[in-house]
Formats: C-alpha cells, sequence, structure tokens
C-alpha cells in the first residue's frame, strides 16, 4: 500500500506517518507538505521507505496528481473548514482511499453529503478519526450499549490536554487556534429535543461523571454533536463539551463577545488566543498538567457520557 500524508510534517500528520511507517501493511509513505523542507526532514527521521514532497492543497493540479499515485490518503491538513470537504472531493475524482481528523461540524456535513460519489467511484472515506471526534464516538456507542435506551449523549475534552505546542511565533496561530476560534463564536448545532438547534457557544453545563462527580463545563461546535444519532436513532439531546479553568473559560468569553460583535477577526482572535497561551505557559511551566488531574476541572482528557438529560433554565445536567 502506497500512503499519502497531507500535512505530514505537521504535529498530528508526524504522528499518522510514524505509526504507517512502522506498519508492514505499508509498503511507501509519502510525506505531503507545503514546506518542502520540513516535508523531506521528517521522512528522513521517519527512514528508508518514507520520502517527503512539496504539495500544494489549494492547487488543484497539483493535489490531484499526488493522489492518483497513492491507494490511500491521511488528510491532517487544517483547519478543516477550510480544507476538509476540497480534499476528499480531490481524492474521490482520483479514486484515492480517505481517512481525516476533522474536528470541524460543517465540514463534517458536506463531507458526509459526499456518501454517494464516493459509493459510485469505489472510495472509502473516513471522516473525524482523531481523539475528538473519533475516540469520543466510540467511547459513548460502548456507553450506550450498556444502556437498554439513550436519551442524551455528551461527549467531551479537556482544553488544556488538547491544546497544541505553541507556535515559533504568535502571528502565525496553529490550525487547531483556528478551529477553537470558529467553533465558539456564532452559534453551533446541537441535537435538542430530537431536533438540531443552532445555539450560542460555551453555554455552560453541568455534568455528574462517574467516579468523579458533578462539575461544569462549556458548549462547543464539534462533529460528535452532529453525528452520534445516526448510533441512537432515538437520541432527543447531544452535545459535546470543553472543560477548563475559570481564567481560560472566561479568555475565550472575551474572545468570542469580540468576534461575534465584529470587533475581532476569528483570525485576529486566533493570534490573541496564541500569544496568551505562550505568555501564561511562559509565566506557569506546569499549566500543560492534565485538567484531569487538577481539582478544579477533573474532565479526562477525552469522554463520552450517555444516560437521561434532566433541563433547568440556564444549565444542563448530563448523569452517567
Amino acid at each position: 500500500m502506497r500512503v499519502l500524508v497531507l500535512g505530514g510534517a505537521g504535529a498530528m500528520g508526524h504522528v499518522a506517518a510514524q505509526v504507517l511507517a512502522a506498519s508492514g501493511a505499508v509498503q511507501e509513505v509519502i510525506i505531503g507538505d507545503l514546506d518542502v523542507r520540513r516535508a523531506e526532514s521528517v521522512a528522513q527521521a521517519l527512514g528508508p521507505k518514507v520520502t517527503g514532497r512539496g504539495v500544494d492543497v489549494t492547487d488543484s493540479c497539483e493535489l490531484g496528481a499526488a493522489l492518483r499515485k497513492c491507494d490511500l490518503v491521511v488528510n491532517a491538513v487544517g483547519p478543516f473548514f477550510r480544507f476538509g470537504a476540497s480534499i476528499l472531493s480531490a481524492a474521490v475524482d482520483a479514486a484515492c482511499d480517505y481517512v481525516d481528523i476533522c474536528d470541524d461540524w460543517e465540514p463534517t456535513l458536506e463531507m458526509l453529503a459526499l456518501d454517494d460519489r464516493a459509493r459510485t467511484a469505489g472510495v472509502t472515506a473516513l471522516v473525524g478519526m482523531g481523539a475528538s471526534p473519533g475516540v469520543s464516538n466510540l467511547l459513548a456507542v460502548i456507553a450506550g450499549r450498556e444502556l437498554d435506551t439513550v436519551d442524551s449523549v455528551a461527549t467531551g475534552w479537556s482544553m488544556t490536554v488538547a491544546a497544541q505546542p505553541t507556535a515559533s511565533h504568535a502571528s502565525q496561530p496553529g490550525a487547531a487556534i483556528e478551529h477553537g476560534m470558529r467553533q465558539l463564536s456564532g452559534t453551533i448545532r446541537i441535537l435538542q429535543d430530537g431536533q438540531f438547534a443552532e445555539r450560542p457557544a460555551l453555554e455552560k453545563v453541568v455534568v455528574d461523571y462517574p467516579g468523579i462527580g458533578r462539575f461544569q463545563g462549556r458548549t462547543f461546535g464539534h462533529p460528535e454533536a452532529v453525528t452520534l444519532q445516526r448510533a441512537f436513532p432515538g437520541l432527543r439531546d447531544n452535545i459535546n463539551i470543553t472543560v477548563g479553568d475559570r481564567m481560560t473559560c472566561a479568555a475565550l468569553s472575551v474572545l468570542r463577545f469580540g468576534i461575534n460583535r465584529r470587533i475581532l477577526t476569528p483570525r485576529r482572535a486566533a493570534r490573541i488566543a496564541a500569544f496568551t497561551d505562550t505568555r501564561h505557559r511562559a509565566v506557569s511551566p506546569t499549566s500543560s498538567e492534565p485538567l484531569a488531574h487538577r481539582p478544579c476541572s477533573p474532565w479526562p482528557a477525552v469522554s463520552a457520557t450517555a444516560g437521561r438529560l434532566h433541563r433547568r433554565p440556564h444549565w444542563r445536567r448530563f448523569p452517567a
């Protein structure tokens, strides 16, 4: 098997390439990245069956040529609201199987809508195969199988554990930070009372988690909230939650206000978030400690809980 890893010189793509290079089922791994020097450097470090090449995913001819030479493409190019659907569409046209780690709900729905095209082309495409979504979806399904019926699902992740290494320059925020600004601004889609609803992001949620107890999180735009009803047809309520300390949540609320009032562009907000994260880590080296180890935020790195939803005027409670 010949595998192309797009964004393979980045944090997530590098790990994917490393796993693929160690697999006996893979004969060749191509690191495709906009930065050809980094692609070649990563390839050299991963061994003889890995090569690096420059690939500009915004150049349809260049992308198509790279895809047609491979059996499978692993797409780690973010943010996915910008690149996800176009790369999958190009993979379908090239008859190349596809896997990604898409964490934006809007392009997830766009890509799932390509199902008929992919089937006609004989292409298998797996969308959202990371930690969240991905592992979180599997955890929700496992939890749901232990119950007679499932009325509500809450997936979630720790804000600190999910934080990527800080970019070398604050003016160049990573794709994960751009994704975050996109998903906390405007409205997000959740399943509420059996219907999809558009709600503000960062609404407070109270969770009763087995072995941990009750604590507060915030709603966040994520694919799990718009896809898990496929596994649970009778689902009434479905949200995705993030958990962080009070200072981080307050900062995100300010950035959200700025974006929604058009005081800040999402790109500018991402730069501020990246700069703030850099300063916070410099002042507090222990800030990378998993939130699961902190008394203020006990939510594990990636989690899911299924049960019955109880509503109150200004908060929701998800018992296990």
